[in-house]
């Protein structure tokens, strides 16, 4: 069988035009989907929301919004393109609430056909208000699932942007696509998305929207039509950190004599980039104390900060690259 595949045309306008975005209704949809095939047993990341999803599971919205997401499809209206990595899920509801009903119906009556859904749910997806009460769902599933790691699973996406701008901007879009997912490459000045209906797009100027996403399992999510800026969705980097229950080591005992213990942790947590929120809520300190910390390691020479969307991401420089390590600079 011959392969086909999606080939879209980027020219210099595209390139300037492409951006980076994260959403939290984007991440809070997955999460559901991937909790709803009930693989929590195979996947300690799932694990970890077991218990928050026993005590939403049942409720209608809740069911409604997974019977929507299929193992290679899902629609779209319940996941809007966010606008930019600010993106709060606030800004998502809203997008949410504003959709198209006669898209959403069209988008709901495609994935009920394919696969016939209980009575409860059924009652919700013909509702007249759908768009409220599937947007109320995503609330509660936000609230209940997501918004106690959102701090962690933002580092991750934001970690995973940093990455492949700088890929972008310093080599290109082949390095920059070379590693988001096997179906995607760049080809004689054309990017191919493998295993796609036959087709050819040029973005005319549109550019591409990337969203990085934890929850996205390994699936590549890719809309060209319609009438948002072309984008794709696909799966982050780092996500295995999301796993574990501390994200680095005890600091060295060299070090932590040297420059304090918390410094010291927060300088070995900073191979990555990670924001005053994410890392407050890894060490347990206030953000004020943490900022006080990340201070003197950036007065100091050991740390370098760059904004990203809403927040300010810290990293090591080579200096603190060079302490953490115990090499010293001679």
């Amino acid at each position: 069988m011959t392969e086909t595949s999606l080939w879209i045309t980027v020219g210099a306008e595209d390139i300037v035009a492409s951006r980076f975005a994260v959403s939290p209704s984007d991440e809070t949809v997955h999460l559901i989907a991937q909790l709803a095939r009930r693989r929590t047993t195979a996947s300690p990341l799932l694990g970890r929301f077991t218990h928050r999803w026993e005590t939403i599971r049942d409720d209608p919205g809740v069911r409604a919004l997974a019977a929507l997401q299929r193992e290679r499809e899902g629609v779209d209206f319940t996941t809007p393109p966010p606008s930019g990595m600010g993106q709060s899920i606030q800004d998502d509801l809203a997008a949410v609430r504003a959709s198209s009903l006669t898209d959403a119906r069209r988008e709901i009556a495609y994935m009920t056909a394919r696969e016939p859904v209980a009575e409860q749910v059924g009652a919700v997806l013909h509702s007249p208000d759908v768009l409220d009460r599937l947007a109320d769902a995503i609330e509660l599933a936000w609230d209940v699932l997501l918004r106690p790691d959102w701090p962690r699973v933002l580092a991750v996406l934001q970690r995973d942007v940093q990455h492949r701008a700088g890929r972008l901007v310093a080599h290109g879009w082949s390095a920059g696509l070379e590693d988001v997912h096997p179906e995607l490459r760049w080809e004689g000045g054309r990017i191919r998305v493998r295993n796609r209906a036959q087709q050819s797009i040029d973005l005319a100027g549109r550019g591409l929207l990337f969203v990085p996403s934890v929850f996205l399992a390994e699936r590549l999510a890719i809309s060209v039509d319609g009438p948002h800026q072309p984008w794709i969705r696909y799966p982050s980097r780092g996500t295995a950190t999301l796993a574990e229950t501390e994200i680095a080591a005890a600091p060295a005992a060299a070090l932590a004599p040297l420059i304090g213990p918390t410094r010291a942790r927060l300088l070995q947590l900073l191979g990555d980039p990670g924001s005053t929120t994410q890392l407050a809520d890894v060490l347990r300190l206030s953000l004020g104390a943490t900022g006080d910390h990340l201070k003197v390691l950036l007065d100091a020479g050991l740390l370098t900060r760059e904004r990203v969307g809403r927040s300010v991401l810290y990293r090591r420089t080579d200096l603190g690259d060079r302490l953490a390590a115990g090499t010293g600079s001679g």
